[in-house]
């Protein structure tokens, strides 16, 4: 209920640009399905730029159209993607989305990617 209270308070006075800071790392497994639904409704009515900063791959691969993965010491950014899941997300079912091939074909490789850069700090782990 909070973070619909705090997404409904920052629409009131009616920004360009929403700046959400993990929102809906915090929640149940089915509220946080809901309020993604309800972050791309939000997008697709207002028109207004959400910028989504998470540790969830999942969560950016379905609610941007932008991803940027940054690279850790000196953070940069490391690689950017074009995604198509966040206009689908808007009449399709979200589940589904995430079992598509080419999510999760996306997911794969930037997990691996985060894995690797990981692992280039702090060395392997056997």
């Amino acid at each position: 209920m909070q973070q619909r209270v705090a997404l409904a308070r920052c629409l009131i006075n009616d920004p360009d640009l929403i700046l959400m800071d993990e929102p809906l790392g915090a929640l149940d497994a089915l509220t946080r399905e809901k309020m993604q639904s309800l972050v791309l409704k939000i997008w697709k009515e207002t028109g207004k730029t959400i910028l989504i900063i998470t540790h969830s791959v999942e969560e950016a691969l379905l609610l941007g159209e932008r991803l940027f993965v940054m690279a850790p010491r000196p953070g940069r950014l490391h690689k950017e993607y074009r995604l198509p899941f966040a206009e689908a997300g808007l009449h399709g079912d979200l589940r589904d989305i995430k079992n598509d091939a080419e999510f999760v074909k996306y997911r794969e490789e930037i997990l691996s990617m985060i894995w690797n850069m990981e692992e280039e700090i702090m060395g392997k782990v056997l």
